[in-house]
């Protein structure tokens, strides 16, 4: 339900803002029913087309934000000014407890791998390789919008596209990165309601055959 909610709110910040959120939300969910009951394999095969495109989408913005001189990593400073004691109160239990409910999706989905040998280090390498780039994203928030209005921007990314303006061609990259946001909160719900299904289907007589899961 939270990302149903993210992606309604999300959908009226930046494109639809006078769309009931219910509307959207409602529209969405009907796209990931449809796309949870055309099975695992359909299901798996759309992030690894739009894997690529995303990739190419961030690895642009990044390019315009150091040719917008809008990154300045001095805005960074002070680093650990209160000493590392801060950091690992907010990091632990929180923040290293905080993403259970992906572990479960990972648990459930890892029975369909093949490969089972390359198993522990393909997530290995998943896990350090998100964890990298969303570390070097929120560095780079802080080094163009500062601390203060990274901390109390809603969607501090959208926030940092925003601003870029390149010899008034590429303007107005928001309505890119937004896009980019629709794809990740979709997928990201899509797999939550999978699981959910697949979950009911072991735990209740509900057939779990429709759209050729198994």
């Amino acid at each position: 339900m939270r990302n149903v909610r993210d992606f309604g709110e999300l959908v009226r910040l930046t494109l639809l803002s006078d769309t009931p959120k219910s509307v959207i939300m409602l529209t969405v969910v009907i796209l990931s029913v449809y796309g949870v009951s055309k099975g695992v394999e359909v299901f798996f095969r759309l992030p690894e087309i739009l894997f690529p495109l995303v990739l190419f989408s961030y690895a642009g913005l990044i390019l315009l934000f150091s040719f917008t001189d809008l990154v300045h990593f001095g805005r960074l400073a002070p680093v650990l000014e209160n000493g590392i004691g801060p950091v690992l109160r907010a990091a632990f239990p929180d923040i290293v407890s905080f993403p259970f409910g992906q572990m479960l999706i990972f648990l459930m989905f890892w029975r369909y791998v093949e490969n089972k040998e390359q198993l522990s280090s393909t997530s290995v390498f998943s896990y350090l390789g998100v964890a990298s780039f969303l570390i070097f994203m929120s560095v780079l928030n802080l080094a163009i919008l500062g601390p203060a209005l990274a901390g109390i921007s809603t969607i501090p990314l959208l926030e940092s596209v925003q601003l870029i303006s390149l010899a008034e061609v590429f303007e107005r990259m928001d309505v890119l990165m937004a896009l980019l946001l629709f794809v990740g909160l979709l997928i990201k719900m899509m797999a939550f309601h999978m699981c959910a299904a697949l979950g009911l289907a072991e735990l209740t007589p509900v057939s779990s055959k429709i759209g050729g899961w198994y």
